[in-house]
């Protein structure tokens, strides 16, 4: 629409210059012959004005046809629905609409060459979303600082030791899923850990595990660093459902560790719903206790405090059952428009 309008100001503008030219040329000329007969002393000085506002006119002119051509120059650039806006039937008929387009510019004869591994990874993933609405199916990666406790989070989530407690760098495949008997089952992804000082941040949450993702959980072991609570932003800005842990309270006191965790929530307002910020204990944890026995002497023993992640677990439960379909088509809508985007650039 914008392009059209701009095409039919730069007809006008050409139309009107023109016949302002045709029409005020005459007049100016006749003008300045009859004060040059009458030797009336202006018509040198007329003259002079009348030049120097015919190079306004000129400069305004062109100014005004350059903006218009820079605007039909510009890229088209594609504005899509917000996500949150949408319901669920304009969600699956817009999906299903991109991935049409992107198939057939695939198959058209000026894309060269075989399709980058990139557009190939998400055409698979586009084309299993049957299956995964079928099976109710969620997917949660595990996004976190390093030392916060991710791997070890997801092992008692998992009931199993499934995911290495040491992985640092590069990316990580490790997934594990937990199934629920009549309500679908949850697919847990891990990725390395964050460092505090690191490159491109942006580059990092672009990565097709969060892209895939329908949950996002963000794992943290003490108060919000200003560098986690930006990739938290950022991640929700995508957007994202994301869920904030609270791991590793055993290392606080029972009223500290409420006390951080309403200050956690505090700090998340706007982003984060608090129902989405949890506290966990993702390991047992063994403590010595010294005991005063009856003739004054001292003796120790171990208790051990179990691990709990219910609170996590739960919440994401109730996700699953209420909002799992709904996060499904809108990650697969979000992954539909990056696939087409691919396609696009391919064929530049």
């Amino acid at each position: 629409m914008r392009r059209t309008i701009a095409r039919i100001l730069l007809i006008v503008l050409v139309i009107g210059f023109g016949w302002g030219t045709l029409t005020t040329a005459p007049k100016i000329a006749e003008q300045y012959r009859g004060m040059r007969e009458s030797g009336d002393a202006m018509a040198l000085p007329f003259l002079g004005i009348v030049g120097i506002g015919a190079l306004l006119v000129l400069a305004g002119v062109g100014y005004a046809g350059w903006l218009i051509r820079r605007e039909l120059a510009s890229p088209k650039v594609k504005r899509h629905r917000k996500i949150e806006n949408m319901t669920d039937g304009e969600i699956a008929r817009e999906t299903k609409r991109h991935i049409r387009r992107a198939e057939k510019a695939q198959q058209s004869p000026s894309v060269s060459g075989p399709i980058s591994p990139q557009q190939r990874e998400l055409r698979d993933e586009l084309r299993n979303l049957d299956r995964k609405s079928n099976e109710c199916t969620l997917e949660v990666i595990v996004f976190g600082a390093i030392n916060g406790g991710k791997s070890s989070l997801l092992n008692a989530l998992c009931g199993q030791n499934r995911f290495a407690t040491d992985v640092v760098g590069g990316a990580t495949t490790q997934s594990s899923e937990i199934s629920f008997p009549g309500k679908g089952k949850i697919v847990l992804r891990d990725t390395p850990g964050l460092q505090e000082v690191f490159g491109d941040r942006r580059a990092l949450i672009a990565r097709t595990q969060v892209g895939k993702a329908d949950v996002v959980v963000f794992v943290i072991a003490d108060d919000l660093r200003s560098f986690e609570l930006d990739e938290i932003k950022d991640v929700a800005a995508i957007p994202k459902r994301v869920m904030v842990c609270f791991n590793k309270r055993d290392c606080y006191t029972t009223a500290d560790a409420d006390a951080l965790h309403k200050r956690i929530i505090e700090r998340l307002d706007g982003i984060v719903e608090p129902a989405d910020v949890v506290t966990t204990q993702a390991i047992d944890v063994e403590r010595t206790v010294e005991v005063q026995k009856p003739d004054g002497s001292i003796s120790t023993r171990t208790e051990t405090k179990p691990k709990d992640v219910s609170a996590l677990t739960d919440r994401l439960l109730a996700i699953l059952e209420g909002e799992g379909q709904k996060l499904l088509v809108r990650t697969m809508l979000q992954r539909a428009r990056e696939l087409e985007s691919l396609t696009a650039d391919t064929e530049k």
